[in-house]
């Protein structure tokens, strides 16, 4: 049972050499940056396609 996220043991030492993974705060706030320019970027695109169509028809 170790790793668990319970205290088998009684004294935690099944929990002490788990590897933890915790994002840093500045991972973050990387992700959703790089989430929110992605976004803008799949719109921006869209807005672009409809434009440029809109032109062709005229």
């Amino acid at each position: 049972m170790l790793c668990d996220g319970y205290n088998n043991c009684g004294d935690n030492s099944d929990e002490k050499s788990c590897a933890k993974l915790a994002l840093s705060i500045a991972a973050i706030i990387g992700i959703a940056v790089g989430g929110v320019v992605l976004v803008a970027l799949i719109i921006t695109c869209i807005c672009c396609r409809c434009c440029c169509s809109l032109y062709e028809r005229l």
